[in-house]
């Protein structure tokens, strides 16, 4: 765990301090889209290549991992059945305070694209 801002900036600024501290780092998965965009750039600012010696995987597909250069490996998830489970939760919770924990599962899907890989040998 490297915590990060939910930013592209921030997942640039995490991805070459997690690289400093820990240079054997092969792969990441990030909280986020854009932060996983910011991860693939700083790697890439370090001189490394993404997908080869350090695979990234965001969450969320948004729009631009589709389309970012290059385009990014991401868990895509419905945001409209997340909204729904949860709605019904809070509602839920407000008919009745009192109602214990509830566990939901949303279905998620790996996309994957060029930013992930088998790691290349390290000798």
């Amino acid at each position: 765990m490297w915590d990060c801002a939910d930013d592209t900036l921030a997942g640039l600024a995490a991805m070459k301090a997690l690289h400093a501290a820990h240079p054997d780092v092969t792969d990441i998965i990030c909280n986020g889209d854009l932060v996983a965009i910011g991860a693939y750039l700083g790697i890439a600012q370090m001189g490394l290549s993404h997908g080869k010696d350090i695979s990234v995987i965001g969450f969320d597909n948004i729009q631009n991992a589709a389309v970012a250069t290059p385009p990014l490996s991401t868990m895509a998830v419905s945001p409209y059945q997340m909204g729904r489970k949860l709605a019904r939760v809070v509602l839920g919770l407000i008919k009745d305070p009192q109602l214990p924990t509830a566990v939901s599962l949303v279905p998620a899907e790996l996309v994957v694209r060029d930013t992930t890989g088998a790691p290349v040998s390290r000798v």
